[in-house]
């Protein structure tokens, strides 16, 4: 552990001082139950600024997929697998996703006249209300705090360790 340790920062998130902590470069007290409101405003820093990897994104997940009032628009499934379709920018056109040259990851598009929007965009609106300051008033982490730790973990690809302890809490699954 020592031996690797110094290639890492180590930021924790615990309302005790634990072992983990001790070893901890950074301890954030966080209050208890709290720790979904911590993670809301990291994603809304992260997507905020951009410093999520696009094409990985675009090209290995799902978040190009596109949604219509919030559920998927045209997903079949074909010899066991699910397909569905993206907007493809290079096209101009919605396709499979595995046909696609450019899946969009935001905006809303017009496909079989039905308003179209990709999960990300989706993902970003609903990110965007859980700012930095409002994970301040809940958790008890200065925003700043938060922005800092959000910008860290995504330039420098992060891990998270939920630890082995069972959910203590209504959102511990959601977390």
């Amino acid at each position: 552990f020592a031996k690797g340790r110094k290639k890492f920062k180590l930021v924790v998130l615990d309302p005790r001082f634990s072992e983990t902590v001790a070893k901890a470069d950074l301890w954030l007290p966080i209050k208890p139950g709290t720790d979904l409101a911590f993670l809301l405003a990291m994603m809304n820093v992260i997507v905020r600024e951009g410093l999520y990897d696009k094409e990985f994104l675009s090209k290995h997940t799902n978040a190009p997929m596109l949604l219509k009032d919030n559920k998927p628009f045209k997903v079949w499934d074909v010899n066991g697998k699910k397909v569905y379709l993206v907007y493809d920018l290079a096209k101009s056109t919605a396709v499979e996703h595995s046909q696609a040259i450019m899946p969009a990851l935001e905006g809303e598009f017009e496909v079989d006249g039905e308003k179209v929007k990709p999960i990300f965009q989706i993902f970003k609106e609903i990110v965007a209300n859980y700012t930095p300051k409002l994970a301040e008033r809940i958790a008890d982490i200065p925003a700043e705090t938060i922005e800092d730790v959000a910008r860290e973990f995504a330039l420098k690809r992060g891990v998270i360790d939920t630890g082995w302890h069972d959910p203590k809490y209504a959102n511990s699954v959601m977390t």
